[in-house]
């Protein structure tokens, strides 16, 4: 295994790692750049996370992985003084136990609304539980079903809503962490013809998405990709479609500019 060079001071002066740890303890990672309109993009990061057989985090385990051990010191080398920064890697790791806290059982019946926490165009997408590590620059929110998700998932990604949801910022970039508090969606209700109209809608975007995400992304970052996808729904219709009934269900937060 060897580490990306961080782009970040003080990390961006560490040269790439290289060394040895168990298969187990690499796992997918999603960041905001992952994320897409509708889609994930299909080559994401990979991130070592030192799980037991029990899924707990080993915190042995810089003990017992001369790697780890060697990753663990540069972080206490590097890390920053503040009286809340972490002491050790694995604490950095699961910071306020965002790592523990996240679903790690693929399978379940919920399925993950992720949104990015920062940015200037909201954008969302549907993932599986426990698929991959999700970092703090995305947003998720537990749906109870499959097509709860779908139908907020197309509404966070509707046109019309853009502004809005650029208004509902806590600060000039950051986006709320369930931002259909500030702007009044209701509860997804499977037996409302307009919301499974949403779902459906969802649906079908996500699969011209993912079609065109598997083999055009590596050559764009996530500002072009989710670009290109904005205007490959927009040539087919799908967009328009999600934006009439994004407006018949929200007329008095909908951007007619």
């Amino acid at each position: 295994m060897t580490t990306k060079r961080s782009r970040n001071k003080p990390w961006n002066h560490v040269q790439p790692q290289t060394g040895d740890v168990p298969a187990t303890w690499l796992r997918d990672m999603l960041s905001s750049s992952e994320l897409l309109p509708f889609a994930v993009r299909p080559d994401p990061q990979t991130a070592i996370i030192p799980i037991r057989d029990d899924g707990a985090l080993d915190i042995l385990a810089p003990s017992n992985n001369p790697f780890l051990k060697n990753l663990d010191a540069i972080y206490r080398e590097l890390r920053g003084q503040g009286l809340h920064t972490p002491s050790t890697l694995l604490q950095h790791i699961d910071y306020n136990q965002a790592l523990s806290n996240q679903p790690a059982k693929p399978g379940k019946r919920s399925t993950l609304v992720a949104h990015p926490a920062s940015g200037d165009i909201m954008r969302g997408a549907r993932i599986p539980p426990g698929v991959a590590v999700i970092q703090d620059s995305i947003h998720y929110f537990r749906a109870r079903t499959s097509d709860e998700a779908a139908f907020l998932v197309a509404l966070l990604n509707a046109p019309c809503l853009t502004r809005a949801f650029a208004e509902s910022r806590t600060s000039g970039r950051h986006f709320k962490n369930n931002p259909w508090r500030a702007i009044p969606i209701p509860r997804y209700d499977p037996a409302n013809a307009s919301h499974w109209r949403l779902v459906a809608l969802c649906k079908h975007a996500e699969r011209a998405a993912a079609s065109w995400t598997a083999s055009a992304t590596a050559a764009h970052g996530q500002v072009a990709a989710s670009k290109r996808i904005r205007e490959l729904l927009t040539d087919t219709g799908i967009l328009r479609l999600i934006d009439s009934a994004a407006r018949a269900l929200l007329p008095e937060h909908v951007d007619d500019g």
